[in-house]
């Protein structure tokens, strides 16, 4: 019963600190990194490229799982002493949920007229959920709080709907250092993220969908510099088709419409990886069962050196 006594003051501490504080943020001007092609040695002797089975493709942008921008995880300490979480539960006379506990996590449901708020709060960290009357998530709070003297909004994110949408078509996130404004499509899929720093736009990520909602293409420009990234998966498919081993997509990546590096499969495990050092060099290894068995050397499209690995 503490318990939930503590977390009935947890909730007035929170409302009382998101009415009264103003939140102030440091803005960091995000610095794009450039790479640096050297000239002098167009056709190195030797390059090394990984042997181990390839990875998948990490898009570029902060889309992939949103760690370049979204508020903050919550993560428990770890107890001296740990113990098998249990999981309790207080209703009213109504059998109605007035609060959850589980291991160190509370949960307090809260009716505010036609929408309702859910209080996640675990160790020094709580997250505030607004749902309105159709039960859509429309806001996020992220807290932190040292102290009740000292609690604060480390972030926040905004959902905007058409009418009776199920689906959000916009979506705001906001931390201390920057703004990111993101748009959905039909299928609730990320399209276009802007980031904003001191009210100015200094990144935009552009991402085109197929019909199995896979990404073929996404732009990011910043800086300056424009990062493309293509993704075909004709092989993919094929591989599917013929109930074969999954095989990734061919990749393509340009920095300001220059080719860097492809990667074409024939099958899982076999596929070919080129890079290239400038318009007329590049170094293409061929990979067997994940192991590289030859490395070749162009330039301007002919033959300069192979070198094959046993």
């Amino acid at each position: 019963m503490k318990r939930f006594l503590f977390a009935g003051l947890l909730l007035i501490c929170l409302t009382l600190c998101s009415c009264s504080r103003k939140k102030t943020a440091e803005q960091e001007a995000a610095v794009p990194v450039q790479i640096e092609q050297s000239a002098e040695d167009p056709i190195p002797e030797e390059i090394y490229i990984e042997e181990n089975e390839p990875q998948e493709y990490q898009t570029l942008d902060y889309l992939e799982d949103e760690s370049n921008y979204s508020s903050p995880v919550i993560q428990n300490t770890p107890e001296e002493h740990e113990v098998e979480p249990v999981e309790k539960r207080l209703t009213d006379a109504y059998n109605r949920l007035k609060a959850m506990e589980y291991g160190t996590e509370k949960f307090l449901p809260v009716k505010n007229g036609d929408s309702s708020i859910l209080i996640h709060y675990s160790n020094k960290n709580a997250v505030r959920l607004f749902y309105d009357e159709l039960f859509r998530l429309v806001k996020k709070e992220y807290w932190k709080m040292d102290s009740v003297e000292d609690a604060k909004i480390t972030g926040t994110e905004e959902y905007y709907y058409n009418e009776d949408s199920k689906k959000p078509y916009e979506k705001k996130i906001q931390t201390e250092s920057a703004v990111f404004v993101s748009n959905f499509n039909e299928n609730g899929l990320i399209i276009r993220t802007e980031k904003f720093v001191d009210n100015k736009s200094c990144s935009v990520t552009e991402i085109i969908y197929d019909s199995k909602d896979r990404i073929t293409s996404e732009v990011v420009t910043e800086g300056g510099i424009v990062k493309k990234q293509l993704f075909n998966y004709t092989v993919t498919d094929q591989a599917e088709l013929n109930d074969q081993d999954p095989v990734p997509p061919d990749y393509k990546y340009y920095e300001n419409d220059m080719l860097i590096t492809t990667t074409t499969y024939v099958k899982k495990g076999f596929y070919s990886t080129t890079i290239w050092f400038d318009k007329e060099n590049c170094v293409k290894a061929d990979y067997e069962n994940f192991v590289k068995v030859r490395e070749v050397y162009y330039t301007n499209g002919v033959e300069r050196r192979v070198k094959n690995y046993e």
